[in-house]
């Protein structure tokens, strides 16, 4: 996914970061590997994102890590993300006027509603980190990977 597709979901994602993934789920999950990648955005995945039916109807999803941050492009309005999470025993709480669904297990991984267009998964620390870069006005150009990239070619010099 190229920085231009989204770049208001780069400000949300760690500068430190070392892997990025990210795809166009409307098109992805039609695909040969949609059933394979859809099961690993689940509960029963690997990455433990909580089961929202409203996750399965994203545009665009785009994956950080370490410090894992999942970041979800769609439509997921207020109500219907606050009846999906209080069905699957979520916690609603805000930080910085976000609204956050906490996981009362430390195991599971809580969701941050942004806004209406905008879904954030990760543990709470880093829901909270990055809710506060994404509320830095201005919108890096560029991923933090090519930050990354950057620091390692002067090193190399």
């Amino acid at each position: 996914m190229a920085a231009e597709s989204y770049p208001r979901a780069w400000n949300y994602v760690a500068p430190d970061a070392t892997a990025l993934v990210g795809f166009d789920w409307q098109h992805l999950q039609d695909s040969f590997l949609g059933d394979a990648v859809g099961s690993e955005l689940s509960s029963a995945g690997h990455l433990g994102i909580p089961d929202l039916d409203c996750l399965k109807q994203s545009r665009q999803i785009l994956l950080s890590a370490p410090d894992f941050l999942a970041i979800f492009s769609g439509f997921f309005p207020s109500a219907t993300v606050d009846a999906q999470a209080a069905h699957l025993g979520l916690y609603k709480t805000s930080y910085n006027g976000v609204r956050i669904w906490l996981a009362p297990e430390k195991n599971r991984r809580s969701i941050a509603q942004v806004s209406d267009t905008l879904l954030l998964i990760g543990w709470r620390d880093t829901l909270e980190e990055a809710i506060d870069r994404g509320m830095q006005t201005a919108l890096r150009p560029y991923s933090p990977l090519l930050a990354n990239q950057r620091e390692s070619q002067v090193r190399l010099m």
